[in-house]
């Protein structure tokens, strides 16, 4: 049965899975490849992914219903009620139906991924421009967190990663850091160091400077130096938000692989990843920012497992 729903998925995939996630947004011209477009985009996509999948729910939820009606003694197992056809037809469906509502939530998994990288940029842009640190009880809390334990997590400046001239979103969020590097660019950082090491080579004791070069310094520290810092810092809050949304795209691309070649066995999601990790296609840190974004299914659940809990609780407080 399970080989025989794999077939029928595998010739479904095309309407059913997406080639890729972000063909909606590759056509956009440059100029307009900006965050919040694309993700807009991206997230409108997802939804109507998940919208074809609910609507293929609703015949086989009725196929469900059929079959079961047929079982007419109560308290006896359904399956020796049911002819071997219909047993067969029951398994199938059912099976069917757990694999259409598992794409319905990594469809839903992925919108959240989208909102929070949304966030964590926004966070992150509200710290670096005014300082702003939410409070605990802020539900930026949980943004502002994430982006610390990243900053602790990759302490060392990573390279720029430039991404190819296609609109993605990789390539929209670099366009917001583009605009800070020019801006670390404009600073000529390395000259104000050069300076900062001659004025030190005059003195052999550097407490007796003059007020003329001591005031040349502070200019420097707090023109230049510091805010290069800061900007530095900022850029590499972005860098570490792109691998993010890298390994949101590769978690999603695998969680459907696990479904589409499971015949929608729940067991078999992460199978993919730990295989890429295990053959060094992802490295130690892919395999960190993994855990973080395992994390974030805890802390910030997509909408359908909101729904899911809140129904959950409805049944449980309704009336016996």
């Amino acid at each position: 049965m399970q080989k025989a729903l794999c077939i029928l998925l595998l010739i479904l995939s095309p309407a059913v899975f997406a080639d890729d996630i972000e063909a909606g947004i590759n056509s956009l011209p440059l100029d307009q490849c900006k965050l919040q477009r694309v993700i807009n985009i991206l997230t409108v996509d997802s939804a109507k992914r998940a919208a074809k999948i609910a609507k293929s729910t609703l015949p086989t939820i009725q196929s469900i219903v059929t079959i079961t009606g047929q079982a007419k003694i109560p308290n006896e197992p359904l399956a020796t009620q049911l002819s071997p056809t219909n047993n067969w037809e029951f398994g199938n469906a059912t099976q069917r139906l757990t694999t259409e509502e598992l794409v319905m939530l990594i469809e839903s998994m992925y919108q959240r991924d989208l909102n929070v990288i949304e966030n964590l940029i926004r966070v992150d842009d509200e710290y670096y421009r005014w300082n702003k640190i939410p409070n605990q009880n802020d539900p930026d809390a949980i943004y502002f967190l994430i982006s610390v334990v990243l900053e602790q997590r990759f302490k060392t400046q990573s390279k720029l990663t430039v991404p190819k001239d296609i609109c993605s979103l990789n390539y929209a969020i670099s366009d917001i850091e583009a605009e800070q590097v020019n801006k670390l660019n404009q600073l000529n950082v390395d000259a104000a160091i050069q300076r900062l090491q001659e004025i030190k080579n005059k003195y052999q004791d550097i407490s007796q400077i003059n007020t003329e070069d001591k005031s040349e310094v502070r200019n420097l520290l707090i023109n230049v130096i510091e805010p290069a810092k800061k900007i530095s810092s900022y850029i590499q809050d972005i860098e570490n938000i792109k691998r993010m949304a890298n390994i949101s795209k590769i978690m999603y691309e695998s969680y459907m692989t696990d479904i589409l070649y499971s015949g929608g066995n729940i067991n078999s999601l992460g199978k993919t990843l730990d295989d890429k990790v295990n053959n060094g296609n992802l490295d130690k840190d892919d395999d960190y920012m993994i855990r973080l974004w395992i994390y974030i299914d805890d802390k910030i659940p997509s909408q359908m497992i909101q729904d899911i809990k809140l129904y959950q609780s409805k049944v449980k407080n309704s009336p016996k």
